[in-house]
């Protein structure tokens, strides 16, 4: 007798619905049950235990969020919120890729800089700093000065050059 196989062998098991899924559900209800507690607890607080001075109800906040989207106001803020966020962000990458590539073109500016810089990294394994002299390494492995003595960085190997 011959047996020929054309595939993987199924095997059905006889699972119930919750053995196949009781795991995620369980999970999902948490992540649904426990921000709907902590609102209900918040309106019932709001409402008995802490001064209205203090904290505003969740319906509150949710009445109000409703008029300021029915009259445009929520739109108009959160345009320039976004406006905001953006021009920060390009604003501060901008300023930060000039703090780093201006001393690092300038020679004495970097060996001027460069203790207090690696100072304010605050790495203990030192992952920062190896990136930083990875960079001004490959800068002046390019440059063919990478053997000077001057410019040799403590405890990074240095690159030979091409075709070393």
């Amino acid at each position: 007798m011959t047996l020929t196989a054309t595939g993987p062998v199924r095997v059905g098991l006889d699972r119930t619905w919750w053995r196949r899924h009781g795991g995620s559900t369980v999970v999902w209800s948490l992540r649904i049950g426990l921000p709907a507690l902590i609102l209900v607890l918040w309106q019932v607080s709001a409402d008995h235990w802490i001064d209205s001075t203090f904290t505003t109800k969740p319906t509150d906040i949710v009445r109000r969020l409703g008029e300021w989207s029915g009259d445009g106001t929520l739109w108009t803020n959160t345009w320039i919120t976004v406006q905001e966020i953006v021009y920060g962000f390009l604003i501060g990458a901008a300023a930060g890729a000039l703090a780093g590539f201006v001393p690092a073109s300038l020679n004495l500016l970097y060996r001027v800089l460069d203790p207090f810089v690696m100072g304010a990294v605050l790495d203990p394994e030192g992952r920062a700093r190896a990136a930083v002299h990875r960079v001004v390494r490959h800068r002046y492995a390019h440059e063919g000065t990478a053997g000077r003595g001057d410019r040799v960085l403590p405890g990074v190997p240095q690159h030979r050059g091409r075709g070393a």
